[in-house]
């Protein structure tokens, strides 16, 4: 009874059990799972749909809170969304569905400010405590903090501190890369050869002029 779904670029997977309505969407690279319940989200209605019926419902509310992951590159550092941001996204509309939202979600789409760079960059560019920056900014939308950005120097020192978290490796990588190695650790080592000696070339005598 449970469909799973992967999206092309097997960032974000997704089942769907059409029996509870249960829907659970994960992105690589992120522990915590997305659950949202379609059945309630329906209401008594979806108690009344065939299994055709449930199955569709489910693979629309899949595709709607799947495609905010896909989440245009910063505009103002130009780097592409990390996984956390992609899960952010989901997670907001999910949630915003669960506790009785209208079909739309406030954002244009834009992918969420990373809020720990940004309190960073502008502790630094101010000369001012990370922790008291964020204790003032927290309540913030992303639409207010991001007037923030249009101050140049707090800008680029949100770019670095974002590019320089970007670089950070991808555990899935790191665990690839050591499977790798541990097999070439393994893998039995050829034995060197010898090379066969060549046969000398006979030698011609001589002759003496007469």
């Amino acid at each position: 009874m449970t469909q799973e779904k992967a999206k092309s670029n097997s960032v974000v997977t997704s089942t769907f059990d059409y029996a509870t309505g249960m829907l659970v969407v994960k992105v690589v690279g992120v522990e915590d799972e997305i659950k949202f319940d379609v059945r309630a989200f329906a209401g008594e209605a979806y108690d009344a749909l065939s299994d055709g019926g449930k199955r569709g419902l489910g693979h629309g509310m899949t595709q709607r809170i799947s495609d905010r992951a896909a989440i245009g590159r910063d505009r103002t550092t130009g780097a592409s969304a990390t996984p956390q941001e992609k899960w952010s996204a989901m997670n907001a509309l999910a949630s915003h569905y669960a506790n009785g939202g209208g079909w739309e979600l406030a954002g244009g789409g834009l992918p969420p400010v990373n809020r720990p760079a940004l309190y960073q960059a502008t502790a630094f560019v101010r000369g001012l405590d990370a922790v008291k920056v964020e204790a003032t900014y927290r309540d913030k939308t992303d639409e207010v903090l991001r007037s923030l950005l249009t101050i140049p120097a707090i800008a680029g020192k949100y770019t670095e501190i974002v590019k320089a978290g970007n670089k950070a490796e991808n555990p899935k990588a790191a665990e690839l890369l050591a499977e790798l190695e541990k097999a070439m650790a393994e893998a039995p080592k050829p034995e060197p050869t010898t090379p066969a000696p060549q046969p000398e070339e006979p030698k011609q005598s001589k002759k003496k002029a007469a």
